[in-house]
């Protein structure tokens, strides 16, 4: 009688967390993928951007591009994806959109690094202060950051501003990042349901495109 008891005992944290994840898994948007010049998964952009026949900057600048064109959402509603199934599905949170270009330029044999700060001030929000994460592609010992979130970026061109030490972004950061999204999804979807509102805008919109407080 009393072995049931102690399997549920143990069992309920597990049921605790399924009852808080299974509303934001059923309000995350259905995937709505884009293909960029037929691009569509991170593969097709390896293999688009080493047919396009640049190289250096003017190539860190096509793949910037393409990946930020793939990217038709900023969402952070599915951080459970891995960048390249944000990919695939062209929606992302900075890990995913920026891990994702990192991926594609690494394998295009360029040195790259991704990084990030606790607190960056954007240009377009100079009130806002959030961590990010971006790249930084080194060629001819000359560094630049890159960030597949802004909308006529390219190498050198990215529209914040980095506020706290910049740090090497590493598995385990991944991960915390990873579960602060999932909090952060958790808390503005079950914030949604409990005062009967639509999610506010900025938690999915156009990648690169201001959006109404």
């Amino acid at each position: 009688m009393n072995k049931p008891w102690r399997v549920l005992g143990r069992l309920w944290p597990v049921g605790v967390v399924a009852g808080i994840a299974i509303p934001v898994f059923a309000r995350a948007p259905r995937p709505e993928p884009v293909t960029p010049d037929g691009v569509r998964t991170i593969e097709d952009a390896v293999t688009e951007s080493r047919g396009s026949g640049l190289s250096g900057w003017a190539l860190v600048d096509h793949v910037q591009q393409l990946t930020h064109r793939k990217f038709a959402s900023y969402s952070i509603l599915t951080p459970w994806e891995s960048p390249a199934v944000a990919f695939r599905n062209s929606r992302g949170n900075p890990n995913q959109y920026n891990g994702a270009l990192n991926e594609i330029l690494n394998r295009l044999g360029l040195q790259t690094e991704l990084v990030f700060a606790s607190r960056v001030r954007s240009q377009n929000r100079p009130w806002w202060r959030v961590g990010h994460v971006w790249v930084r592609v080194r060629i001819d010992r000359v560094t630049r950051d890159v960030d597949a979130g802004t909308v006529d970026g390219g190498a050198g061109k990215v529209d914040f501003v980095p506020l706290t030490q910049v740090r090497r972004f590493r598995r385990l950061t991944y991960l915390n990042t990873s579960v602060v999204w999932s909090l952060l999804a958790a808390y503005q979807v079950w914030r949604s349901i409990l005062l009967r509102q639509p999610l506010p805008a900025w938690t999915h919109h156009p990648l690169g495109q201001p959006v109404a407080e």
